[in-house]
């Protein structure tokens, strides 16, 4: 198994992969200037960068911290003990 210190090689993946699918998701984001996100009760809601800046940044920087900087924290801090 696993060293004392590491997270098995599949957590490993999931983890890499859960940071990949957020930079793209994020990258795409920003070459449209657009974010698709689901509406309560169904269909989709298109925030623009210019009529919603706050929101759209905000929307940003939550995936940018729960899809890549909390996995790479993880990863570097290791399992608990």
């Amino acid at each position: 198994m696993a060293g004392e210190n590491r997270y098995s090689p599949i957590l490993v993946g999931i983890f890499l992969s859960q940071m990949l699918i957020g930079t793209l998701v994020v990258v795409v984001f920003l070459w449209m200037g657009k974010a698709i996100i689901p509406r309560h009760g169904g269909g989709l809601y298109v925030l623009d960068r210019v009529q919603d800046p706050y929101l759209y940044w905000g929307l940003l920087a939550g995936i940018l911290f729960s899809l890549v900087f909390l996995p790479i924290r993880y990863l570097y801090q290791g399992p608990k003990r």
